[in-house]
């Protein structure tokens, strides 16, 4: 499943956001799913898109994630090291679908429809990091995470 996820982090609103997805192809090189993470351009609230079997499924996150918080995970060798997760006020629930799947994306709606942030508007057109402004309040976004899927 080649793609990734982007972490941004505001410190004025404070908002810290997730955007990003993958695509996940069978033996043929079919398309059998795809991911899509975006945040609500008003309010700042992640939501995942799962698009799979002709079905796009929609979860969310309790409301806009305000900090991270420390996490213990085993080492591997008995031991545990202190990792780092999204602190949000509940867990990411199940919402329903989107009718029109990912390509519908600008009906999806949160604080305002159509204003969905997603990789390609926080991100150079040739995905190399760059500044850019918090998709809530407009003032500049710290990038601090990058994962990529292979």
């Amino acid at each position: 499943m080649p793609g990734g996820t982007y972490s941004y982090r505001c410190d004025a609103c404070p908002l810290i956001i997730e955007v990003g997805g993958g695509v996940a192809w069978d033996d043929h090189g079919r398309v059998v799913s795809e991911l899509l993470w975006v945040a609500c351009g008003a309010c700042g609230t992640m939501h995942r898109l799962t698009e799979q079997d002709g079905t796009c499924r929609v979860s969310v996150f309790p409301g806009p994630v305000r900090g991270m918080k420390t996490v213990k995970r085993p080492d591997g060798f008995g031991g545990e090291y202190d990792s780092y997760e999204m602190d949000g006020d509940g867990e990411v629930r199940d919402v329903g679908d989107l009718p029109g799947g990912l390509k519908a994306l600008g009906r999806l709606a949160c604080g305002q429809v159509g204003r969905m942030a997603t990789t390609s508007d926080l991100r150079a057109p040739d995905g190399r990091y760059r500044e850019v402004d918090c998709p809530v309040c407009g003032n500049p976004l710290d990038s601090f995470g990058l994962s990529d899927w292979i």
